[in-house]
């Protein structure tokens, strides 16, 4: 009679566990900044936080909780949009994958034609899309930690320089020429737009 999903948002702190009813298609939020939610046959909403898995009671009839979460099993594996690697039968035996929250944990790494990997000395963070300079000597890498920013990664200085400080900003772009780039960001509010920046962070951001 009604279905349980997540209404995922880039930035997580945004993301609902929502519940939606079939038949009216009334919408409840359920919890803020969770994802992964599931009904277990014990009567409680299951869900993923940040790793954790959380148990509250919940009403199928009201379509609601009804107390106070707890957590019930630490390190289970999750990526960082929030998928969280957990099964249950019906009987009430959970299965899942014991892990660390999976992306938290990222190196940036060269990969040469022959397929041969070396590590770039860089610290561990939750990099994603990276694009290398049009010189290669520069690397733009968005960085995902509660809202996602742009920082460059400056391989023979091996620093990284923060670009972007609003909002969401996303998918990097390199000028040809290397001096700007261009990215995806909500600082408007609402949808993304595109916008752009000089590459060694100085100036002002331009739609």
């Amino acid at each position: 009679n009604a279905v349980l999903y997540t209404a995922w948002e880039r930035d997580m702190n945004e993301s609902q566990i929502v519940v939606q009813s079939v038949a009216s298609g009334e919408r409840k939020a359920l919890v803020q900044g969770a994802t992964y939610g599931r009904y277990v046959p014990t009567g409680h909403l299951v869900y993923s936080l940040n790793g954790t898995l959380m148990a509250m009671p919940f009403d199928l009839n009201g379509l609601e909780v009804t107390g106070e979460p707890v957590p019930i099993l630490k390190q289970v594996m999750q990526s960082s949009i929030g998928v969280a690697q957990f099964s249950y039968s019906h009987l009430g035996s959970l299965i899942y994958v014991p892990g660390r929250y999976s992306e938290l944990d990222r190196t940036l790494v060269w990969v040469d034609r022959q397929g041969i990997v070396e590590s770039l000395a860089t610290p561990r963070r939750i990099y994603d899309d990276p694009k290398i300079s049009p010189d290669g000597q520069r690397v733009a890498v968005q960085f995902k930690v509660a809202t996602g920013n742009i920082w460059v990664y400056d391989i023979v200085r091996n620093s990284l320089t923060q670009i972007t400080f609003e909002k969401l900003n996303n998918q990097p772009f390199w000028s040809p020429d290397g001096k700007r780039i261009a990215f995806g960001s909500t600082r408007a509010g609402g949808l993304q737009n595109l916008y752009w920046k000089s590459s060694d962070g100085n100036g002002s951001v331009e739609r």
